[in-house]
């Protein structure tokens, strides 16, 4: 039988309701090497589960942030020893919005197989609450940072919505989701729907779509909460 990659998903939130059932944990005591996005987040998350394999146990590896795959020498060693291997992202998914999918590809080389065990995806999980266009999507990461680019890109945005309706989904870095903001409610047409979806999975969790002409009247200010933006018809 080929052993087995475990792709774990995490908390997005620590207040977050805990959802490792009996096969996340039996997976984790059965996996020997966690490569993590961030160590310190993965072993303060399988402390907290209690489960019977001491964190020492585990051989970790940290996915470097400005370049990942400078790992993949040692990561393919480690398949080539057929050793059971965990993912780990800093929250949510592994591989969706977040570093890792090289070592996928590697397992599936390696004839590994591949479980994607079951968490929080703050994506789906937006899309799933917005209304808007869930047959055909895209996820486009985060948009342009500088304003002539990103005037560029909203403009194709509302052409691939307007020709597919296909919902476009955008992240951003925290401190600039004001200035997002502001700029899709003055570039963006006033009948295209626009979903904030904020704090996804907490406690203070708050998901609206409105159109752009309803956002404007009544304009929130976000601050540096974590926000997930949709825009769809």
């Amino acid at each position: 039988m080929a052993t087995v990659l475990n792709l774990f998903p995490l908390p997005i939130h620590d207040d977050a309701i805990t959802f490792a059932q009996a096969d996340y944990r039996t997976a984790l005591e059965q996996t020997d090497v966690i490569v993590a996005e961030r160590l310190r987040t993965a072993r303060r998350w399988i402390s907290k589960l209690k489960i019977s394999k001491a964190i020492d146990d585990y051989h970790w590896i940290e996915i470097p942030k400005d370049n990942p795959s400078q790992i993949s020498s040692e990561v393919k060693r480690i398949l080539q020893d057929q050793t059971s291997v965990g993912i780990m992202s800093e929250s949510g998914t592994p591989c969706i919005a977040d570093p890792g999918h090289f070592i996928v590809r590697l397992a599936h080389e390696y004839k590994y197989t591949v479980k994607p065990l079951l968490g929080p995806n703050s994506i789906m999980l937006s899309l799933m609450a917005s209304g808007l266009n869930g047959q055909n999507f895209a996820f486009g990461g985060y948009l342009p940072v500088k304003e002539p680019a990103l005037i560029q890109e909203l403009r194709q945005v509302e052409k691939r919505i307007r020709s597919n309706s296909q919902t476009q989904i955008y992240i951003e870095t925290p401190y600039r989701n004001d200035r997002l903001l502001k700029t899709i409610l003055n570039k963006m047409p006033l009948d295209i729907q626009l979903c904030i979806a904020t704090n996804v999975t907490a406690a203070s969790e708050h998901i609206l779509t409105q159109s752009i002409k309803q956002w404007k009247q009544s304009t929130p200010v976000l601050g540096k909460e974590f926000c997930i933006f949709l825009l769809g018809q």
